[in-house]
């Protein structure tokens, strides 16, 4: 069964791999070349991107060749670890059937064509960052709190990709502080410890352009520069985009996910059984923040929403009666809420 939810994503995304390279594509396909040449990202050649991104595609370039399908394909290959990681995140959460059910759910949302499932920065950002919120629902259920330290250097290089991933950090930080503290007091050593492995992320990031010299136009690049290509959308701008992609395009084009999603959300605030409920809750709303942040709204950036559902817990029943069907349907909506809206640009 997991062998199968892996090959979904690639299934429906190897038809495109021959698609001639976007803009965007074409300018980390760019920089990655330059990268495999000896040149610095930023300094050398310019895009405005997180580094990362050029790391996917020399990557792919490596493994696969220099050619067009070559970080199609490797974007193919992340996207078929995230459904594992979904369908790993809901088992242990909720049990195997539900964690099956989030993982085909994820696997089969690849096949939005109008979402772009391409070789974009937001593709490559779900793998680190749904291994983060595997990581801290492993750290929740106790046990070794090295977890949390791997959350930290996960998530961190989720935001070196994209950094809408961001808000993700806070929710780790809370989600930590939370597990295994007593009624009113915050564990401090989970919070510390994905605090060193977010530094320790950072610092590995940062430390080629550092010994390089390139720091301030990494910097330039990555802050500067994005502060004022965000803040030159107008408020009027801003708003139009949201109602068109966020509230009317994104539903319309994922409508199963984003009603199962949104029935989903609902159960888990009604219950809240579990620690992971909240962890899930605050998970989705954060991937809304991270996208709402740039003012930009595109339906790639929707992809952020695909990996992020409250996977629920589906109940089993030998002879499902009609109540017993309309409970599994659910409990099993509840594992798109944390599917989160995969995002672009």
């Amino acid at each position: 069964m997991l062998a199968t939810i892996a090959l979904v994503p690639i299934a429906l995304t190897f038809p495109f791999f021959s698609e001639p390279l976007d803009v965007d594509e074409g300018a980390y396909a760019t920089v990655a070349q330059g990268l495999l040449g000896g040149q610095i990202p930023y300094r050398d050649l310019f895009d405005h991107k997180p580094p990362l991104v050029y790391a996917w595609y020399a990557l792919s370039f490596l493994a696969f060749g220099e050619s067009i399908e070559a970080p199609r394909l490797m974007a193919a290959l992340v996207l078929s670890g995230v459904a594992m990681l979904v369908t790993a995140t809901g088992a242990s959460l909720y049990g195997r059937r539900v964690g099956y059910a989030s993982g085909a759910l994820f696997a089969l949302s690849c096949g939005f064509s109008m979402l772009r499932m391409n070789a974009n920065t937001e593709v490559f950002m779900l793998l680190p960052l749904t291994a983060s919120l595997y990581a801290a629902v492993r750290g929740l259920a106790g046990g070794n709190q090295r977890w949390w330290l791997i959350a930290g250097v996960l998530a961190t290089l989720a935001v070196a990709t994209k950094p809408i991933a961001a808000p993700h950090l806070l929710v780790l930080a809370g989600a930590a502080g939370w597990s295994g503290s007593r009624p009113g007091r915050l564990s401090l050593a989970p919070v510390l410890l994905l605090t060193v492995g977010a530094i320790m992320a950072a610092a590995t990031v940062a430390a080629p352009f550092l010994l390089a010299g390139a720091w301030s136009e990494f910097w330039w690049a990555n802050v500067s520069y994005n502060a004022t290509y965000n803040g030159g959308v107008e408020t009027a701008t801003k708003l139009e985009a949201f109602v068109q992609i966020g509230l009317l395009g994104f539903p319309t084009i994922a409508a199963p996910v984003v009603g199962l999603g949104t029935i989903g959300a609902v159960a888990l605030v009604r219950r809240r059984r579990s620690p992971g409920d909240p962890l899930l809750l605050a998970w989705t709303a954060a991937a809304a923040v991270g996208v709402a942040a740039t003012g930009r709204f595109y339906l790639t950036t929707s992809r952020n929403s695909c990996p992020r559902s409250p996977w629920s817990r589906a109940p089993a029943c030998p002879k499902p009666s009609r109540r017993a069907v309309l409970r599994e349907v659910r409990d099993w909506s509840c594992s798109l809420v944390s599917r989160r809206s995969l995002p672009r640009r």
